[in-house]
């Protein structure tokens, strides 16, 4: 079963221009009450800066009041029943055993970043504050946004969402309802392939055009090869609960394969098995081919930080700092550098859990943009000089029982980031960066600088702040089991051969996977 990694803010998101807020007016506040303003919710900025100070989600308001929903997610994400891939680095530590207290979470940017890709692009990393304004890293953008797509809900199917038919969009997320729709002979994928207008055969999907393409839909296949995994997600949910949790998808897979692979531009056109029908990919139907693809592949991941497990963290009470090591999340230092030499040297996105509690998580990450202010005044400063302040002259440091003895000096920023959201799937014919989602995030924290002006670490300034961080390798690729076995070349515009059909049915019935090859294709065709 697919472990679900999502919770949804579709509803709110707009695009996003860089807004910055009062430093020294936010430090005020947090001086004056520290343990209040480390609790602020974060305040995510929409088009024409419009803020969202409450979000809203898709957890119930007793989940969230209870701290139910914490433990839900763990339950999800760790649960034995998931097929999906884990998140496990080279060495053999997985996200989830960190998540379940089996192992410690990673706590050194170097685990995180693919130093085999700086070498490849021979760019050398920096941990040092000076030498990151010096090569004009202060900010930085990726040349396009990783791309936008839905996080294909458990609780529509997944990808056998028929999201552009009218009569399944109408029953929204009642999930009973959407699986006896498609289970009437009028509705079914045979149906549609024999006698259904073209719109109809436009309007299947993901899931179900691509198990067109493999082979005629007849006897034990009558509802697809990859289709019936789809829908069996939710069905031992439904089973043992009465309904399907809305929050749960595979926003694992689309935040990774927005940025992993190409954006499709246009629609694409390739016939059925037999030859006998044209099907009609539409981007969002490739995206979520994508996305899934991504899901299941096992590979391995460079991650940092650990995921918060904990109802109610313990948390310090003259400062509001968590306690809980594993609440505490990706340390401010850590965090810096990784964004920094990921987004301004490498150029390539990363997934970020936006915070810690329920709000949001899983979000491909676009730019970044920070400025100092002096951690002892509060005021914004101009230069690295002026906003430093040594340890010994820090009398206003609510955080100082937590300092690093290596600490030499202490350095205040405010950074704005901007990551990519969640959008609904669409029948649209193309699609650009203008359709993606994009959302604004301000965090402030301070950076402790060793005698060499080497960040060691830092506090954050809000409890709400970046929990864990995710990439694959560069050169990473979301093959299937099938995969390795292919052999020959498929051109798009043509049937699949034979050889390909029964890989592909073999992977999909009995690995619940689509060929990377064939969704690669599709994609490459739609540049």
């Amino acid at each position: 079963m697919v472990r679900p990694l999502c919770a949804s803010l579709v509803a709110i998101l707009a695009t996003s221009s860089f807004a910055s807020a009062d430093v020294e007016k936010e430090w005020q506040e947090f001086q004056n009450n520290p343990a209040a303003y480390m609790d602020k919710p974060l305040i995510k900025r929409g088009v024409n800066e419009e803020l969202f100070p409450n979000v809203p989600n898709l957890f119930s308001k007793e989940d969230r009041e209870s701290g139910e929903f914490v433990e839900k997610k763990a339950q999800y994400r760790t649960g034995s029943t998931h097929l999906a891939s884990p998140l496990c680095s080279a060495d053999g530590v997985c996200l989830d055993d960190v998540i379940a207290g089996r192992a410690k979470a990673k706590e050194r940017v170097q685990d995180f970043l693919d130093l085999n890709e700086f070498r490849s692009k021979k760019i050398r990393p920096t941990a040092d504050l000076t030498e990151m304004e010096e090569r004009g890293l202060k900010s930085a953008k990726l040349d396009e946004t990783p791309w936008s797509d839905t996080y294909w809900p458990i609780s529509q199917g997944l990808l056998g969402a028929r999201y552009s038919e009218h009569r399944f969009s109408a029953l929204k997320d009642n999930w009973k309802a959407r699986y006896d729709l498609l289970l009437t002979p009028q509705a079914s994928l045979r149906e549609t392939l024999v006698n259904g207008s073209q719109d109809d055969l436009n309007s299947l999907s993901p899931s179900e055009k691509y198990d067109l393409l493999l082979g005629d839909v007849k006897g034990p296949y009558q509802a697809g090869y990859l289709t019936p995994s789809q829908w069996s997600q939710g069905e031992g949910y439904y089973k043992n609960q009465g309904k399907v949790e809305t929050w749960m998808g595979i926003c694992n897979g689309w935040s990774t394969a927005s940025f992993m692979l190409p954006r499709p531009r246009k629609a694409v056109q390739t016939p059925t098995a037999d030859g006998s029908r044209q099907i009609t990919f539409y981007p969002s139907d490739m995206k979520g081919l994508a996305s899934y693809s991504w899901a299941m592949a096992d590979m391995h991941y460079n991650f940092l930080g650990g995921r918060c497990n904990v109802k109610k963290p313990k948390k310090d009470r003259a400062s509001g700092r968590i306690l809980d090591e594993e609440c505490f999340d990706t340390n401010p230092g850590n965090w810096h550098v990784a964004i920094v030499n990921q987004i301004g040297l490498a150029k390539r996105s990363f997934v970020m859990d936006a915070t810690f509690d329920y709000e949001v998580w899983n979000q491909p990450v676009y730019s970044y943009k920070y400025k100092y202010f002096n951690p002892q005044t509060g005021r914004e400063a101009r230069s690295l000089e002026t906003a430093t302040v040594a340890i010994a002259d820090f009398s206003k440091d609510k955080f100082k029982k937590f300092r690093s003895k290596q600490t030499a000096n202490v350095v205040g920023i405010e950074m704005e980031v901007q990551y990519v959201a969640e959008t609904t799937p669409s029948s649209a014919l193309t699609d650009h960066s203008g359709r993606d989602r994009i959302v604004t995030v301000s965090y402030m924290y301070d950076l402790e600088l060793n005698s060499k002006g080497q960040i060691i670490g830092g506090e954050w300034y809000s409890n709400a702040h970046p929990d864990f961080l995710w990439q694959p390798a560069a050169d990473a690729r979301a093959e299937s089991y099938g995969d390795q076995a292919l052999k020959g070349s498929w051109k798009l515009g043509e049937p699949l051969p034979q050889f390909w059909r029964d890989i592909a049915v073999k992977t999909a019935t009995k690995h619940n996977q689509p060929l990377a090859a064939i969704v690669e294709q599709l994609i490459s065709g739609a540049q």
